[in-house]
């Protein structure tokens, strides 16, 4: 007997499905958000699978049971295929209750449809009509199918379109295309499935909706791999400011809070689910830094402290207004950083780095020198103890200014100042010592500078080398020392 067209058809698409899962889980070509797409591909496989074998069946009790399958596969579709479109627009994750409750419905409808024969809740009457050169199933459908089932299929329907089209409203413009795209692909199927409910010919006995989803997810698949949708793609902004380790609050021209991102919120707990459309003063009113930088005062910088159950916490925070495309001010952007462990790790007289911190850097340093075999040299820098006031602050600021990017100071005290230098060699630094302290003696005439390098043996250690670099300090006049 020959194969029909239509279910040779069926047998097409659901051979394009098992390419797509295959192909998507050999190259992971498509992006790992998108992970209900396999799922959503393999419950539309079963549908038209089952589909087929219902249409090619002879006996009417194997297109019943065949029919009866199909349903987990229409029912399971419709809420997959809303997450997968979530997960593509990099909306956040469903609460796990999610899962359980929308498959409530589709396993009532799957045990309804195995169990209805007298009550006639899905189906009231079922005949065998011959149409197109095909033996079909001829349903007159019940209450449950038509006052649930249908509505729940086509609610999470219209809510993916909906997203969709949403997206595609306010994305930029090099995205805007691929959505509707995604969206006329997503209407087909919702048109087939329109087509049958509505026994409209020549659907009235020919459901078109697996075949149509079908080609909405080959139209997915081209879109995503020709054009690469996911190298740039259209993640929701949340996502992106709440990977951000710094607080985000944006306030509209009203300085009502508009949006803030999960930094903020941790940062300052009364930014909670309640706080968007409330006045920026009502919630976070009892710091006057925080409202002059609401209201654009201190737009360069200001730092401030809050008490926190941790304890007290220091911020620098920042304001920009937000300009719109007209150009017009449609808001205030307040960025907030906890400098807090800066705070800890800086010398409060000299604003170099802790003692703590540095030690804790040198031994690092110290280790890694030891295991690659590189150079590493320490200077201490020493002033008389009679020294003027101030002039630690003002010798700090001159040692800031000649630091290379991956030196590091301390101020060890008594006069003392530690600094690090690492893969260059002893002539190298003993022109950068120098300089340094030829440049200090401006404000200190006496300051000299003892060095020590990196020894070979077992025993070496941070504070060993500072040891002997404080010994060439104290044991010679000279400008610059060396402890060999």
């Amino acid at each position: 007997m020959a194969l029909h067209p239509v279910v040779g058809l069926l047998i097409f698409n659901a051979i394009i499905g098992i390419v797509l899962i295959v192909y998507e889980r050999l190259t992971r070509r498509i992006d790992r958000r998108f992970a209900s797409f396999p799922w959503t591909v393999a419950m539309l496989d079963l549908w038209i699978l089952c589909y087929a074998v219902e249409l090619a069946a002879a006996d009417r009790a194997v297109k019943l049971l065949f029919a009866n399958i199909q349903f987990i596969g229409i029912g399971a579709v419709p809420p997959l295929l809303f997450l997968m479109i979530r997960q593509f627009l990099g909306r956040p994750p469903m609460r796990r209750v999610f899962g359980p409750l929308a498959a409530v419905i589709p396993i009532v409808t799957v045990a309804v449809a195995f169990t209805d024969g007298r009550f006639g809740l899905l189906r009231q009457s079922v005949s065998m009509v011959s149409a197109g050169g095909l033996v079909q199933l001829s349903v007159d459908y019940g209450l449950w199918h038509d006052a649930v089932f249908v509505p729940f299929q086509y609610g999470f329907y219209l809510a993916s379109l909906a997203l969709l089209a949403s997206a595609a409203m306010r994305s930029a413009p090099v995205f805007r295309a691929r959505l509707w795209i995604f969206a006329a692909a997503l209407a087909l199927p919702m048109l087939g499935g329109g087509l049958y409910v509505l026994n409209i010919r020549p659907f009235d006995t020919f459901n078109p909706t697996s075949v149509l989803i079908m080609v909405s997810f080959v139209l997915f698949g081209i879109v995503m791999l020709r054009h690469h949708i996911h190298d740039v793609a259209p993640v929701a902004r949340h996502q992106v400011l709440d990977a951000l380790d710094e607080g985000i609050i944006v306030l509209d021209t009203e300085d009502r809070v508009a949006e803030f991102n999960a930094a903020a919120a941790r940062f300052f707990p009364s930014l909670n689910a309640a706080a968007p459309g409330r006045l920026f003063s009502d919630l976070l009113g009892d710091s006057d830094a925080l409202l002059a930088l609401a209201r654009g005062i201190d737009g360069d910088g200001v730092g401030f402290g809050v008490d926190g159950p941790s304890g007290p916490r220091r911020f620098l925070g920042r304001s920009r207004p937000v300009i719109g495309l007209d150009g017009t001010r449609i808001g205030r952007l307040v960025t907030i950083v906890d400098t807090t462990e800066q705070s800890e790790d800086q010398d409060s007289e000299s604003g170099l780095m802790s003692h703590d911190r540095f030690f804790r850097y040198l031994t690092a340093e110290v280790a890694k020198s030891r295991q690659y075999d590189r150079r590493l040299h320490l200077a201490v820098l020493a002033m008389p103890p009679e020294s003027r006031d101030g002039v630690v602050g003002a010798v700090s600021e001159r040692i800031l200014r000649q630091l290379l990017p991956w030196e590091r100071a301390c101020f060890l005290g008594h006069g003392r100042f530690l600094v690090s230098m690492p893969e260059q060699d002893l002539d190298g630094v003993l022109i950068r010592s120098r300089n340094l302290v030829n440049d200090v003696r401006h404000e200190e005439s006496k300051a000299r500078i003892g060095l020590a390098g990196l020894r070979s043996e077992s025993d070496e250690s941070a504070e060993r080398l500072t040891a002997r670099a404080v010994r060439a300090v104290e044991r010679s006049r000279s400008l610059v020392s060396y402890a060999r």
